[in-house]
């Protein structure tokens, strides 16, 4: 190349970055930066990424904090986070783009694809649809303890005809990772390939995602990547990522910033991006149309300040939906261990924001992209979302009652052993270990047991299955034995995981 040749493309480069060091003064909002670097404070948050888009063009795309608090490492638009159940979307997504190619449709019986899927109803298992998958409308007992345990998709899917049939069909909105789980599964039997490669070749690669991806045992292959975070003790603790391969598309996914910008021009472009049509209008329009009502504890609305803005909340496919100051809002959140995301899309007037997190999920993440949406509607400063933290009510926990002193339990610990077993959690070896119980499970951690009153222990797992595991059952679990009239232990109650039958001492 030529010197002259050389020095137009150095013009031509130099330019191009400052173009993208400036691009955020379009932003209709004075001092963004340094509003997120204090709720950073705030909020006690590790490090934060935003990307906003607005006219097909991304104005804002940028870093903000630490990936990791103990080395400081700074945080930028290519670091790496996990984004929870934000996969939905791509999980929607992936299926749409097989119905664009003829190779499904959304009302296609999931046993047409799955013949061995089965739950509790026959007449659900035989009617559900695929649509039916995507928008959460199954009536099936939702129970999310499963896919922590180390077991496989297809392993998750055949237990779902374990689970209650708490509703009837489509008579009301149940949030089920299974089902959204199962639509990946459909994925993988039309296309006899993985969902993950899938998605990876029908939507990561066209849009250039070169930094997404659906477990973290890819990440061998990138740098730059963020660590999660918890609070404890109002200090941030870095905690391991959780492998959440097992739900698929309800929750796998891990991107960052500038690849999110990408999603979000996509879905603004109803379909296309980069002039090439991924998915046409009418897969755009099924997907971020209202497909069920949701219960107003379920809506964006319900979780902060816009309910006054806010009218009903509804669920497309794979996506949330409400009304905001007059606007349609397509939206979604999710969370993993110590990691959250938000995306907001107004389609109607092309802007988007996706912002993600290394800390457990706050409500940090939705109240900036709506401060970012009040600025582009034009709505008094004075009125924007406030980025100030909240205290979200919490239910006050039930006091134990007073339980009688020096008790102990009905029958020697000997006479506890054995193995029970439960068609969900499958077996649970209880043994005796240097005069106490300990439950050896199949798919968690072990546990020790401690006495607490005649046949009723608690739980104290050897390690952390889960911060939202801990968040949503407890480490310190109760335990009771079941004693027929001949003394014989029939079975055991775990709480939140349920009767297991003793099988064999």
């Amino acid at each position: 190349m030529s010197i002259k040749k050389k020095r137009f493309f150095s013009f031509i480069l130099f330019f191009t970055f400052i173009g993208i060091l400036n691009f955020s003064a379009e932003l209709p909002i004075k001092d963004l930066d340094q509003s997120i670097e204090k709720a950073l404070k705030d909020w006690n948050i590790a490090g934060l990424a935003i990307a906003v888009v607005k006219d097909g063009q991304v104005v804002h795309l940028q870093g903000y904090g630490y990936k990791n608090v103990v080395d400081k490492t700074s945080v930028d638009e290519n670091t790496i986070f996990g984004i929870g159940s934000t996969s939905k979307a791509f999980g929607a997504a992936t299926i749409g783009v097989l119905v664009h190619e003829g190779k499904l449709n959304w009302d296609d019986k999931v046993i047409d694809h799955l013949p061995d899927f089965q739950l509790a109803d026959p007449y659900v298992t035989r009617e559900l649809t695929v649509r039916d998958l995507l928008c959460h409308r199954s009536g099936v007992e939702t129970n999310d303890a499963i896919w922590f345990g180390s077991v496989t998709r297809d392993d998750i899917v055949y237990k779902a005809r374990f689970l209650k049939q708490a509703a009837s069909l489509r008579s009301r909105f149940d949030y089920h990772n299974i089902m959204i789980l199962t639509a990946g599964q459909v994925v993988a039997s039309v296309t006899g390939k993985p969902w993950d490669d899938i998605v990876r070749e029908k939507i990561f690669q066209p849009l250039g995602m070169s930094r997404t991806c659906t477990s973290i045992n890819d990440f061998d292959n990138y740098t730059n990547v963020s660590t999660p975070h918890i609070p404890k003790d109002e200090k941030l603790v870095p905690v391991a990522w959780l492998n959440v391969d097992s739900v698929g598309p309800a929750g796998c996914v891990n991107s960052c910033a500038a690849d999110l910008a990408r999603w979000v021009q996509l879905h603004l472009d109803k379909g296309k991006y980069g002039g090439k049509e991924i998915w046409n209008i009418r897969i755009q329009n099924e997907m971020h149309s209202p497909q069920m009502i949701m219960s107003p504890q379920m809506t964006a609305a319900a979780f902060y300040k816009i309910d006054k803005h806010a009218h009903f909340g509804l669920y497309g496919l794979g996506w949330m939906m409400h009304d905001y100051r007059g606007k349609k809002i397509v939206h979604h959140g999710g969370a993993t261990d110590g990691m959250g995301a938000f995306i907001g899309l107004i389609p109607e007037d092309k802007l988007g924001v996706a912002v993600v997190h290394n800390t457990r999920y706050t409500m940090l993440l939705s109240s900036l992209v709506y401060r970012i949406i009040d600025a582009y509607l034009g709505v008094p400063e004075a009125e924007w979302m406030d980025l100030k933290p909240i205290k979200i009510p919490v239910r006050p926990k039930k006091k134990s009652p007073d339980l009688p002193a020096d008790t102990s339990a009905s029958l020697p610990l000997e006479s506890y052993t054995g193995v029970y077993t439960h068609p969900l959690f499958e077996n649970i070896h209880v043994k005796l270990k240097d005069g106490a119980l300990v439950l050896d499970f199949d798919l968690y951690p072990t546990a020790a047991l401690e006495h607490k009153y005649l046949d009723t222990f608690k739980t104290k797992f050897e390690k952390i299955i889960s911060t939202m595991w801990d968040r949503t059952l407890g480490h310190e679990l109760d335990v009771t034995f079941f004693v027929d009239a001949e003394a014989n232990v029939t079975k055991m109650n775990i709480f939140g995981l349920g009767d297991f039958t003793r099988i064999k001492k």
